[in-house]
């Protein structure tokens, strides 16, 4: 998968919840909660992610074309 699939969201099969992902509209490293906006946004509600710190705190939505995924590994 390229930058610009997930950009244009051509391929984001890959959001799913949990997933560690780069919030690059933020700079901020979150988890995935939900798909989907919690309250009406205007767009349409599979474009959004609710994402978490790691090990919790303030939760936050971000659109899913600003994801990228963190490699968690060691």
């Amino acid at each position: 998968m390229t930058r610009a699939d997930r950009q244009t969201g051509t391929d984001l099969d890959w959001i799913k919840q949990d997933a560690l992902v780069l919030d690059t509209a933020t700079h901020q490293v979150g988890e995935v909660q939900q798909i989907g906006a919690a309250y009406p946004t205007g767009a349409s509600p599979e474009e959004f992610a609710w994402l978490r710190p790691p090990g919790g705190g303030v939760e936050w939505s971000a659109p899913l074309a600003a994801l990228e995924p963190v490699d968690d590994t060691p």
